[in-house]
């Protein structure tokens, strides 16, 4: 008689199933699945070349987010250009990327620039954000929308002081021509009170010539002042009537 075939539990064969197809999953599952936005990655960000008109042949290639290089042979001047802020998303319905360079051509100014990446980390549009600002934020909406918040110099205040907060939204669109363009659509500007000057503290009008009273003392040490001004002068008026001769 032949033997019994052991029984197989059906759940000890499926559970291995599902768990493997789970892994493969998770394995070919897009980077968006995982809470990564699209585009390129930060070492792509960091390493990328950006156009920058103040460069020597108009580009700069970062190293670890900075370029440097002397504005002339032998001089201490640098040109410069160092990554300030950078976000991914979907811009203009195609993943990528919004970064926000600070460039200087070795003098005082510092200008900052908007780029746009695709996927592979090349430059498809840029705009200049303007010079003396104080970057605040950098986000991209679900709607593909890039918001720059900044603080600028306020209407009338001085060029050195970013007093007015402002956030400007850009879209990229596509021209004719094939290529790409950040389009300003709307700025939403507010102004910013600038810090008042720390007034420096006022002698004390307590009638002992500006000499502030320890607390707790009051009228005594007041008297006490006074007493010994009127002591010394009237000492001074003695020393002084010793020396002069008798008629």
């Amino acid at each position: 008689m032949p033997s019994a075939m052991p029984r197989v539990s059906f759940r000890r064969i499926l559970l291995p199933i599902l768990g493997l197809a789970a892994v493969l999953a998770i394995g070919v599952a897009p980077s968006t699945a995982l809470g990564q936005q699209p585009g390129p990655t930060r070492a792509q960000i960091e390493s990328a070349t950006y156009p920058v008109p103040v460069a020597p042949g108009g580009t700069a290639t970062l190293i670890g987010g900075k370029f440097e290089v002397a504005a002339a042979p032998g001089s201490a001047s640098k040109i410069t250009a160092t990554l300030v802020s950078s976000a991914n998303g979907v811009i203009g319905g195609q993943p990528g990327a919004a970064v926000v360079l600070a460039t200087s051509g070795g003098g005082s100014g510092t200008f900052f620039e908007l780029y746009v990446l695709d996927v592979t980390a090349q430059t498809i549009a840029r705009v200049s954000l303007g010079v003396r600002i104080r970057l605040d934020g950098l986000s991209i909406s679900t709607a593909g929308q890039i918001a720059v918040a900044m603080g600028v110099p306020a209407s009338g205040a001085p060029l050195c002081c970013a007093t007015g907060q402002q956030t400007r939204f850009y879209d990229l669109q596509k021209t004719p021509a094939g290529s790409f363009d950040l389009v300003l659509v709307r700025t939403a500007t507010a102004v910013v009170d600038p810090p008042r000057p720390v007034q420096p503290p006022r002698p004390a009008t307590t009638g002992t010539g500006g000499i502030e009273a320890p607390r707790g003392v009051g009228a005594p040490f007041a008297f006490l002042v006074l007493a010994s001004v009127l002591v010394g002068s009237a000492a001074a008026h003695v020393a002084a009537g010793r020396g002069c001769p008798r008629s």
